[in-house]
Formats: C-alpha cells, sequence, structure tokens
C-alpha cells in the first residue's frame, strides 16, 4: 500500500502507513522500512536535505532488509540527478544495482529503475543511440514487472523520447501514446510533454501545401511544363478564419514489426496472477485493450469471454 500511495504521489497517506509500520508490534524490519517510507515523505515535502541524510543512514541500516537499501541507494542518486549532477549521481545508481542483484538485494525493481536513469543521463550528455540501445535491452526485464505499473510506463515516456531523437516517429508515438493513457498521466506531466514533442516533430517531418509559392521564371535553357491551375477557394476561406479540418492520423494500414507488436506484451504466469490485485489485473486488460497494436480478433476473444463469465457469474 504505501509503494502504490507513493507511485500516486499521496504523500499523507504514505505517511500514515509508515506510521503504522513503526508503531506497531511488529518484527524490526517492518519498523526499518517504515522509516524509509517516512524519509521519502520528507523527500516529497521538498526537505531535500534532511531526507539524503535520512537515505544515507538508511543505506548503511543493517536492520534495513537489503532490497530497501538498494532503494534507498538509488533515492540518493536520485537526489543528485534531479538537480543535474549526474557524475555524483552515477557511483549511487551502480551500486544501487549492485545491492539489488540477485546476488544481494534480488530486487529487480530498483535494478530497472537504475537502468532507466543511467539512460536518461546518456540522453542528457547527446548520446542518444547508446540510450536507446540500453533502454531496448532492458525490454525482458521490464516485462517481468507485472505487478509494479508505473516502472512500465517510464519506461515507455523515456523509449518514446529516444525513438524520437533517432527519427523513429511512428515507434515514438506509439511508446508516448502507451504512457499518456496510463493512470499515471495527470501525475507526471512529462509524459504528456513527450507526447507532444513528438506529434510536434511529426507535424514538422509531414509534406505539406502552401499557397502563393512563385514558380520558377523561364530561362533560355529550361521548357516549363503547363501546369493546371489549382482552386484556391478552401484554402482562401481557411486563411479568413474557418477552422482548420481535424487531422486523422492513419495507423490501420500499417503492419507492425513482430518486435513493435510485442513492445509491452505482458506473460503472466499463475504465480504473477495470484501477485496481482485487482487494480492490477483490471489494468493489465486495460494496456491489452488500448494498445496500438489490437486486432478485431483479440477484441472478438475478449468481449466473448466477458459474455460467458457474466453469463455464469451468480445473480447477487
Amino acid at each position: 500500500m504505501a509503494h502504490q500511495a507513493l507511485d500516486m504521489k499521496q504523500t499523507d497517506a504514505v505517511e500514515q502507513i509508515s506510521q503504522i509500520l513503526i508503531s506497531a508490534p511488529l518484527p524490526r524490519e517492518y519498523q526499518s522500512i517504515g522509516h524509509y517510507y517516512r524519509v521519502f515523505c520528507l523527500k516529497r515535502r521538498g526537505e531535500i536535505e534532511p531526507a539524503r541524510a535520512g537515505f544515507q543512514r538508511l543505506a548503511d541500516w543493517p536492520g534495513l532488509p537489503l532490497k530497501f537499501r538498494a532503494r534507498a541507494i538509488h533515492a540518493l542518486g536520485i537526489s543528485y540527478s534531479e538537480r543535474g549532477l549526474y557524475d555524483e549521481a552515477m557511483p549511487f545508481f551502480s551500486a544501487a544495482a549492485q545491492a539489488a542483484s540477485p546476488r544481494y538485494g534480488d530486487d529487480l525493481l530498483t535494478t530497472v529503475n537504475a537502468q532507466l536513469i543511467t539512460a536518461i543521463s546518456m540522453s542528457v550528455a547527446g548520446d542518444h543511440e547508446s540510450s536507446l540501445r540500453l533502454l531496448e535491452n532492458l525490454r525482458p526485464l521490464v516485462r517481468m514487472l507485472a505487478p509494479h505499473q508505473l516502472p512500465r510506463f517510464m519506461y515507455a515516456n523515456s523509449l518514446a523520447v529516444e525513438l524520437g531523437e533517432v527519427g523513429q516517429l511512428e515507434e515514438a508515438q506509439r511508446m508516448a501514446e502507451i504512457a499518456v493513457r496510463s493512470p499515471y498521466a495527470n501525475l507526471y506531466s512529462e509524459y504528456r510533454e513527450t507526447h507532444a514533442e513528438i506529434l510536434e516533430k511529426m507535424r514538422r517531418a509531414s509534406p505539406s501545401v502552401v499557397p502563393g509559392v512563385a514558380w520558377p521564371q523561364p530561362s533560355s535553357n529550361v521548357v516549363t511544363m503547363p501546369v493546371a491551375a489549382r482552386p484556391l477557394v478552401a484554402l482562401e476561406a481557411n486563411v479568413a478564419g474557418s477552422p482548420p479540418a481535424r487531422v486523422i492520423a492513419y495507423h490501420g494500414w500499417q503492419q507492425p514489426t513482430p518486435e513493435q507488436a510485442d513492445a509491452l506484451q505482458e506473460i503472466f504466469t499463475s504465480g504473477d496472477l495470484e501477485q496481482m490485485s485487482i487494480a492490477d489485473k483490471q489494468m493489465a486488460l486495460l494496456n491489452v485493450i488500448y494498445s496500438d497494436n489490437v486486432t478485431h480478433h483479440t477484441l472478438d476473444q475478449l468481449i466473448a469471454t466477458a459474455a460467458k463469465v457474466t453469463a455464469k457469474a451468480p445473480a447477487n
């Protein structure tokens, strides 16, 4: 609950849960985790220096499970990267990834987050090719984070940015739309900003017809072919103040490559399903329904299955 509230930026809820963990008659590791979330509340409330000191203590605290110590180290790196100090932040991310490795804390979430930040730092440095390669190599690990929704959308947004930087605008748009359709889009404004920037790049890259272009003047060695006059009534009416027509992007005829179609496809094991809450399962279904690569066949199967489940449901 604390982790989900943290992702949703519900700081008051996180603070209440942390107090319960600290005060409840539970083993000490639960109390230490409560202190971990309390320090995060300091950071969310803008108390950066006290939060940084708190994360440092947590990273060195033997009573805190190693998984959360890895997250505290990662948070220390974030406190520097958010100020643009990536050189100071990178050692913390490397240390966090090592602490979260299967040999130690075995925390896949921190491993993915550390790699995401590393890719972002490459992008800030202008090395978009390396950033894109790192993100693409990270895709199998992101798929394994089924119960954790936020990192998947952070990944989609970062991938959209890098695809846009290297000119793969259609793929970038698909990834950006995954992020802006997420339940976190209203909380993380960068998703909408990325989507808008990619649409602007696509607009600039699209050919357009401009009225009033002067044709080349005839010269002695150039034969000018006759050109049929084009009516400009509609264009002139538009310039005069009529609203422009809505632009519709047709993606239906574009067949995605296997890699694109498999971009964020989820493969859930029975163990994954047991760990997922109802909200997680609802979100997984929504991701399928609103995927850019969804087909009529897939939707038909979902509708038919839903109808069977509804028909068999008890009357109450």
